[in-house]
């Protein structure tokens, strides 16, 4: 993350890109914003239209190919410090902050508090189109390896996978927002709604990722050891970029993004679903959580998640195991 006073003083030693998504029912047109207020000297990444095409699937991160082409057009090669900000409440800055990662770039950050904090700031804004045409077409990102997306994923493993939708959707007790896509959740993943994880002010609209301190203490008390593989998942893989800069943050060493999510899970037939699940909740911790403490809830949430399957599926938890799903993350 950077500041809004950090970016201001270092404008023009970096590149702001403007990665403003919102889904489609909002009828706001995020370009045509981008064009009328923008910080100086801004780019607009429009997710959906450098997106992978899929019959099902919205903005599925797209080919190295033409990722570098995105780049080429915006001037960005890979060493370009680039510091992302949107106007849409965070997460599809984080989205983009993820795409960047992906495809190796080390020198990208993004802005805490996005355009909202910086125009309540009363900080300069512009209008229009910057000439790009006299930047070098020099982006040369390294080559995504197609394979690292694919994982076969284990029962000990999927109790890592964080879900960033409302509780609501992840119980299944309301339907997903896209139509004939069914309810639930994926087995043994643990909710952690994104805007948990955030601070939202009420006089500008800003939205802040909360502090590291906050963070490392929800993670803990969600049952979570930031040490281990962690998986984010949402409903098609915006806000779970959310979870992703957080867990980044506080210095998570293994963190991937679902992309397509909870919309490709459920996609596929073969794929057991959870719905109706009774929130397994720890109470929060009075002192710091040791080692050994962390260990106990762990255990207790994989006990207490097997005994969940085995009542679904009628069999004895203690003597049979839950299935290995294979998914892209």
């Amino acid at each position: 993350l950077v500041s809004t006073d950090w970016l201001e003083a270092n404008l023009d030693k970096v590149v702001p890109v403007d990665g403003s998504w919102v889904m489609p029912f909002s009828r706001r047109d995020m370009r045509d914003e981008w064009l009328q207020n923008h910080i100086k000297h801004a780019r607009y990444l429009e997710i959906e239209s450098i997106s992978m095409r899929h019959p099902i699937l919205p903005h599925l991160l797209p080919s190295a190919e033409d990722f570098g082409k995105a780049m080429d057009t915006l001037g960005i090669n890979k060493d370009s410090h680039v510091v992302v900000y949107d106007n849409s409440y965070l997460f599809s800055a984080c989205r983009v902050y993820w795409m960047f990662k992906v495809f190796g770039h080390k020198n990208v950050s993004v802005l805490d508090g996005g355009l909202a904090k910086w125009v309540a700031e009363k900080r300069p804004t512009f209008s229009g189109m910057d000439d790009l045409s006299r930047l070098p077409k020099v982006a040369n990102f390294e080559l995504f390896n197609q394979q690292d997306l694919g994982k076969n994923i284990d029962e000990s493993s999927l109790e890592y996978v964080l879900d960033a939708r409302a509780p609501d959707r992840f119980t299944g007790k309301i339907p997903e927002p896209r139509p004939g896509v069914p309810s639930g959740q994926i087995p043994y993943s643990i909710n952690t709604h994104f805007e948990d994880l955030v601070n939202r002010n009420p006089d500008s609209n800003a939205i802040t990722l909360k502090p590291r301190e906050e963070l490392r203490a929800y993670f803990e008390q969600q049952g979570v050891d930031i040490q281990k593989p962690l998986i984010t998942s949402c409903g098609s893989g915006v806000t779970a970029a959310v979870i992703y800069l957080a867990l980044r943050e506080i210095g998570a060493p293994r963190v991937s993004l679902y992309d397509g999510s909870w919309l490709d899970y459920a996609s596929r037939v073969e794929s057991p679903m959870w719905r109706d699940y009774d929130d397994f909740a720890f109470d929060a911790p009075t002192t710091p959580l040791t080692e050994n403490d962390l260990r106990a809830r762990f255990d207790a949430r994989k006990a207490y998640l097997r005994r969940k399957q085995a009542e679904a599926l009628g069999r004895n938890s203690d003597t049979q195991q839950p299935p290995s799903h294979k998914y892209r993350s």
